[in-house]
């Protein structure tokens, strides 16, 4: 694998083993934290299931605080793997770190600033990313791909499922738009848990060999 770096490292460099260490420990934070917010999704779908006259809101209250806690547990991994990129890439990051999380919530830009960043991280992590050819690996692009379409395709379903008064018996288009509402959730959910796994690996690999290419080369000419 160092072979495809050799000679051709350039501006890339390790970054700090704590700005590594830190990025890592979020990044399994935010996997965790998305499995309980997973978790906690299916749960209310099976409780309400099996309980379907019941009133009451503590599953929704339990989703709505596991969903916060996650969002912000995945934010500030992504914040953190976002400060890498330049060390990785050997070139300045497209944005500051601060668009890693607030991109997100400005208009019209979050329908591709989050997923633009997102792939800067994914290609910064790629210790081969001088074999240009493995950046289209569908391996390494699917989960990425699904984690976004899912987030745009749940929004524009909660959109429209926000707009259907609430029947008090279960309609069929209520029924359909709510399921699919929790389907494209899960895919998303799952997806940004192998995102986040994906992606801290690359980094943390990347950053393994430039440190060794590093050590192994020879000293500058005084």
């Amino acid at each position: 694998m160092s072979d495809l770096l050799i000679g051709s490292i350039g501006n890339r460099r390790a970054p700090s083993r704590e700005a590594l260490d830190k990025a890592h420990r979020l990044a399994t934070t935010a996997s965790v934290l998305l499995g309980v917010y997973l978790a906690a999704l299916l749960g209310s779908v099976a409780w309400y299931a099996l309980n379907p006259f019941y009133v009451g809101r503590t599953p929704d209250i339990v989703i709505g605080v596991a969903f916060v806690v996650a969002a912000i547990a995945f934010a500030s991994w992504k914040v953190a793997a976002y400060r890498l990129v330049p060390d990785l890439s050997g070139a300045p990051a497209d944005r500051t770190p601060g668009w890693a999380a607030g991109g997100y919530f400005v208009p019209v830009m979050n329908l591709w600033v989050p997923f633009q960043i997102m792939g800067e991280i994914r290609d910064s992590g790629d210790a081969r990313a001088l074999d240009s050819a493995r950046l289209f690996e569908v391996g390494r692009r699917l989960p990425l791909g699904v984690w976004w379409a899912a987030w745009l395709s749940a929004g524009i379903v909660e959109r429209i499922h926000g707009r259907i008064p609430e029947p008090a018996m279960p309609s069929t288009g209520y029924v359909v738009f709510s399921m699919l509402s929790v389907l494209l959730i899960v895919a998303m959910t799952v997806a940004a848990i192998l995102v986040v796994r994906q992606q801290d690996e690359g980094q943390q690999e990347a950053a393994e060999v430039l440190a060794r290419l590093e050590a192994e080369a020879p000293p500058a000419a005084g």
